[in-house]
């Protein structure tokens, strides 16, 4: 069942300001480097409702860590030590190449830290919540229940 225009325009808004809220939380916790994951989330709609897309993948990473395994990128690795810092400095480009290796190969075998910590950074969690989905869940619902009670009357 394809939904109004009305619906959709709900739907959308309440994407739209998920997407912002979570954009905002990553940059607050300190999650965002280059911005390219903030850029890449997007909201996609359809007939039916519509979705949040993230284009990167790295959403899910930046709540729950990276797992051990395979070996981050080592252009994204060595980006992201250029990007955030953290009061490093270093000699040259070898010392620099050389940490960002030693922190893949850490994270290759041990996961990321907050892999290690099991504690989510809480940029998708504390903003998709159930709290937040409630109005929007109501405001559906009691439309739809009502067609539904409508065309159920109608069968009789």
């Amino acid at each position: 069942m394809a939904a109004d225009s009305k619906d959709l325009e709900l739907i959308e808004t309440f994407l739209e300001s998920e997407r912002l809220s979570i954009i905002a939380s990553q940059q607050t916790k300190g999650l965002k480097a280059h911005g390219s994951s903030a850029a890449a989330l997007r909201t996609e709609m359809f007939t039916t409702g519509g979705a949040l897309v993230d284009g990167t993948g790295t959403f899910e990473v930046q709540e729950f860590g990276r797992s051990p395994g395979r070996m981050p990128p080592f252009a994204a690795s060595y980006q992201w030590l250029e990007l955030k810092k953290y009061g490093l400095t270093f000699k040259n480009e070898t010392e620099r190449r050389a940490l960002a290796w030693r922190i893949m190969i850490k994270i290759k075998r041990k996961g990321s830290y907050t892999f290690i910590r099991k504690k989510p950074t809480g940029v998708l969690s504390e903003n998709i919540t159930q709290e937040r989905l409630d109005p929007l869940i109501e405001a559906l619902a009691d439309k739809y229940m009502l067609q539904i009670v409508t065309d159920i009357e109608n069968l009789k």
